[in-house]
């Protein structure tokens, strides 16, 4: 099989004139390759990001732009790094402190 034929709605619609198009595998194998280098890159980055978390981490956040800060802990499973997130009990997170200060109650 030396060429992949391609054909959709835009060649009923009259958009490409001469009906369905041929790619030569040549042309479209560099493209492929990229595409799986680029998917590949992006998911060692983001395993490498999970990794480099090493213990619990508490922090402010919010889920709207107009809440009101929230303390969030960040869950790290050790020797695999993050796993997830969870919300901290408003009575021990004290606003207008620092997370490390927060984080000793």
């Amino acid at each position: 099989m030396d060429a992949v034929a391609t054909k959709g709605s835009a060649f009923k619609r009259g958009l490409f004139e001469g009906g369905p198009k041929e790619h030569k595998l040549e042309r479209l194998i560099p493209s492929l390759e990229l595409g799986i280098n680029v998917a590949l890159m992006l998911i060692g980055l983001t395993i490498d990001s999970i990794r480099s978390y090493k213990e619990n981490k508490r922090l402010p956040s919010k889920m709207m732009e107009n809440d009101p800060f929230l303390e969030m802990e960040l869950i790290v499973e050790p020797g695999y790094g993050l796993v997830g997130f969870q919300g901290v009990p408003k009575s021990t997170f004290r606003p207008g402190q620092s997370s490390a200060s927060n984080a000793n109650l």
